[in-house]
């Protein structure tokens, strides 16, 4: 199995528009950040497994990490249109993500779905570590794509 390695990597990314804190290692495989915001995790059983599988799974463990058990449909779409930005390697997230507004970045080196990242708010970074954080900062800072929802 080939891990991107961004569930280990704990980024704490600033909640307000503009700010992203600082990267400081605490040496516990988990970096502490002087502004925070939560980072939302609806875990999968199949992801659970193979994070348990893999040794990772405490890692998620972490102040700062919101633990759910898998959502349903509509709870999930509430979840998502209520994010800053949502990290995802799902096709159907990263729909639903540019229907609603809200800026994703795909975990993935190609998407099944291009016109998200064509014309909505997705942006596809393929699975390096510092690929994905970079992303991420640049729509806390930006906002991310204005997208709109194709037709």
């Amino acid at each position: 199995m080939q891990t991107s390695g961004w569930a280990g990597t704990c980024w704490r990314l600033s909640g307000e528009r503009g700010k992203v804190a600082q990267r400081d290692h605490d040496g516990a495989g988990c970096p502490q950040r002087r502004e925070r915001l939560p980072l939302v995790v609806a875990l999968h059983p199949r992801t659970r497994n193979n994070l348990e599988r893999f040794g990772m799974l405490d890692r998620l463990f972490a102040p700062g990490f919101l633990i759910l058990p898998p959502q349903g449909y509509l709870e999930m779409l509430g979840l998502m249109s209520g994010a800053r930005l949502v990290l995802t390697d799902s096709g159907g997230i990263q729909e639903e993500t540019t229907a609603l507004g809200v800026p994703c970045v795909t975990i993935r080196e190609n998407t099944e779905r291009p016109i998200t990242v064509e014309q909505g708010t997705n942006t596809l970074v393929g699975i390096r570590p510092e690929a994905i954080v970079a992303a991420a900062r640049d729509i806390l800072a930006t906002g991310g794509k204005a997208g709109r929802v194709p037709e």
